[in-house]
């Protein structure tokens, strides 16, 4: 049983779709210890994410937060992270989160976001990261005090505690 489950959310959106649930597939943690669900309001990619062992889920719902709760009862990990469709994650993201999570009473996570402009190279930013270039860190990041869903974490026994609330969010 997969220890975190991936929700990406999908809303009348499909060109980075594919980037968004590649970033989620190519992470340094064992596949086997993560599962990815899509919910999306179109049926185009199923079979692409089918074959990518990728569940999805229809949800035609106008709030983020209701597709979230149609795509939680598939997951079966302890963890819920969030991916929008128009993000990336980083190689490491998954195998940090479950590091974080070995703290028994930690009920959620977040971290800093990195944005990018179109065009750039993702894998040089990225290998920036991996260098720990400082300057390029302290000047590109976004402080914390922005937090998108993307860059959130959560037990799921917390989050299903929150059901009627979620369903608003937008």
């Amino acid at each position: 049983m997969p220890f975190i489950s991936v929700i990406i959310t999908a809303h009348n959106r499909r060109e980075f779709l594919l980037e968004a649930v590649n970033s989620a597939l190519n992470q340094t943690l064992p596949r086997d210890e993560y599962e990815v669900i899509v919910a999306k309001n179109f049926s185009e990619y199923d079979n692409i994410l089918k074959n990518l062992g990728v569940k999805t889920v229809f949800s035609n719902e106008q709030n983020q937060g209701a597709d979230i709760v149609n795509a939680l009862s598939y997951t079966e990990g302890d963890v819920i992270c969030f991916l929008d469709d128009d993000d990336l994650w980083v190689p490491w993201k998954l195998e940090k989160v479950k590091e974080e999570f070995k703290e028994e009473s930690l009920g959620y996570y977040r971290h800093a976001l990195l944005a990018f402009r179109q065009g750039e190279n993702i894998n040089e930013l990225i290998g920036k990261l991996k260098e720990n270039d400082n300057e390029f860190i302290r000047n590109r990041f976004i402080d914390l005090s922005p937090v998108n869903s993307s860059s959130t974490c959560i037990k799921k026994d917390t989050l299903m505690k929150c059901i009627s609330q979620l369903k608003k969010v937008r």
